[in-house]
């Protein structure tokens, strides 16, 4: 969770900061540099400071009190801790396995991984960490979680979500709901669904399409449908796209705008942005109502299986 939290805090700070804001972060992290022949204690000590530094900017270039507030209270209650064994530092008392140690100087090659975009990344320089001791409470539960998979992408979707439709909502009033798709990784695609009410409501879900890209950088496309579509349900939302989207006036795209830089159909993270509108004008919204199965109450008493009865009834 707190993992998810910090990924989603740099993703605003990344969306939000200002100029002399990342230059006082660039300041910061290069104070993380270690340096040969300095004693790993003082490394240590400086490296936790200037940890707290640089995560504490982060915070403040994402401008989020939300973040805040559920990074502090996850737990409902007081954090408890305990003093580590082989380092000056307080672990909490329910984690399930400590790794201490010390991070060294020294680097070597580490990977290629598997990347949740399905990719390998390429291998790379990291530094060496040595360790001094491993605590772990009575049969310890490793909480093992893969770079490539689903179990990866599943962490993030209702965090960004949350973010996506909060933002939608004190933007664009006809926002009932947004789903953040598998097949975007619940990372690149999102489904919006609106309700218009009015005649003034039209025009309102492209206004969502373009807040949505403001609110996640890493959205690349976005379809917005009607109410009386489900966004959870994939044959639904097609629906919508076959019966409601003309492709000569439907399809808005953005050229040259910032996504991911892991989306390699990209050019170093600038790509184009496609948003999709499926929904109907309000004053369609009649001609455009799908059938439904009348609400039928079969009374038990009118059954029978009886072949007399049953030719009777249909007038044999």
């Amino acid at each position: 969770v707190f993992s998810v939290t910090e990924g989603l805090c740099a993703e605003l700070a990344a969306m939000r900061s200002s100029d002399a804001e990342l230059a006082q972060l660039e300041s910061i992290a290069k104070g993380f540099e270690l340096k040969r022949g300095q004693p790993a204690e003082e490394q240590a000590q400086r490296y936790r400071i200037h940890n707290r530094e640089f995560h504490g900017q982060i915070h403040n270039m994402a401008h989020s009190q939300t973040l805040h507030a559920v990074a502090g209270g996850l737990c409902g209650r007081a954090l408890p801790v305990v003093k580590a064994v082989t380092q000056d530092l307080l672990v909490p008392a329910e984690t399930e396995i400590v790794l201490e140690g010390r991070m060294l100087a020294e680097t070597i090659t580490e990977g290629p991984f598997g990347e949740f975009v399905g990719y390998m990344a390429p291998a790379d320089q990291s530094p060496v960490f040595e360790i001094t001791a491993i605590t772990h409470r009575e049969k310890p539960i490793y909480h093992a979680i893969n770079g490539y998979g689903r179990e990866t992408i599943m962490l993030r979707k209702y965090v960004l979500e949350a973010s996506l439709l909060k933002v939608l909502q004190s933007a664009v009033p006809i926002v009932l709901d947004a789903e953040m798709t598998a097949g975007g990784l619940h990372r690149f695609h999102a489904v919006v669904q609106v309700k218009k009410e009015s005649v003034h409501h039209d025009g309102l879900q492209r206004n969502a399409i373009m807040a949505s890209f403001g609110a996640l950088k890493d959205l690349d496309m976005v379809i917005v449908v009607d109410e009386d579509i489900d966004i959870r349900d994939p044959l639904d939302v097609e629906y919508a796209l076959a019966m409601r989207m003309e492709a000569s006036r439907d399809l808005i795209v953005i050229p040259n705008a910032r996504g991911h830089e892991y989306v390699r159909i990209g050019n170093n993270g600038v790509h184009a942005k496609l948003g999709i509108d499926a929904t109907v004008p309000f004053s369609d919204k009649a001609r455009f109502q799908r059938a439904r199965f009348e609400n039928v109450t079969v009374d038990a008493k009118n059954l029978s299986l009886d072949a007399g009865t049953i030719r009777k009834r249909l007038g044999f």
